[in-house]
């Protein structure tokens, strides 16, 4: 498809119609530097033609953008914010997705969930925020950056990444240790998931580093990404 074609988007609490026509879709892979990992697309967030309704959605978006402390509640600021009260409904279902009856999670991380935040109600970004922590500054040559997520916490995590060479033809953090919580984003998995591994077959676990005396694990990042790109093929 050609990419300056709009794209027809429906609002998730109240179906109306979007459409991306004159929208700055400045979160294009070319704009934003975003580089996709194989078999993930890209997202963008068209720009909703209604003026008091684009006016009320951009004023949340500053809120979710200024409090990104873990299990911030802004519930009470965001309704002040709302007039529309398909933007409130819309609050209000992304806030029932954080119930952990609804989202499970490991609980401790559960309860860095934040509310008050509007919040994708369908398709693969379910429950995450619709407002995206990207870079908007201009990023270093040769790199780039992924855009992951944190499924427990229902997050967003913005990574550095050194964009692909004629030497090493894969993109990779910057950054030459991975922490648990980055290694699940990047596997795109929840933390019950990456500690069944490490506890069942720490040694299938691409890149892992044992630290002495020590519950905690950090991963070489060269030899961590290389393993999931092998496990995505």
């Amino acid at each position: 498809m050609d990419d300056s074609s709009p794209i027809h988007m429906t609002c998730p609490a109240c179906r109306r119609q979007w459409s991306t026509a004159g929208a700055d879709m400045s979160r294009g892979q070319e704009a934003s530097g975003e580089i996709p990992i194989p078999g993930r697309p890209t997202r963008a967030i068209p720009r909703v033609p209604d003026r008091k309704y684009d006016e009320e959605v951009a004023a949340l978006c500053r809120l979710d953008v200024e409090n990104r402390r873990p299990g911030a509640d802004l519930r009470d600021q965001a309704h002040k914010i709302v007039a529309d009260p398909m933007i409130d409904e819309w609050i209000l279902k992304s806030d029932q997705l954080s119930d952990p009856k609804i989202m499970k999670g490991r609980a401790d991380l559960v309860r860095q969930r934040r509310l008050g935040i509007l919040r994708f109600l369908e398709g693969e970004d379910r429950g995450f925020p619709i407002c995206q922590p990207v870079p908007r500054h201009p990023l270093p040559e040769g790199q780039g950056y992924w855009l992951m997520r944190l499924r427990d916490e229902l997050e967003w995590l913005v990574l550095p990444v050194l964009k692909p060479t004629n030497i090493r033809p894969f993109a990779r953090p910057t950054k030459d240790r991975l922490n648990h919580r980055e290694a699940r984003a990047i596997l795109d998995w929840k933390a019950s998931h990456l500690d069944m591994w490490l506890a069942d077959r720490p040694h299938l676990v691409g890149g892992r580093l044992a630290l002495d005396a020590s519950r905690g694990v950090i991963f070489d990042t060269e030899a961590f990404v290389r393993w999931v790109y092998a496990l995505m093929n």
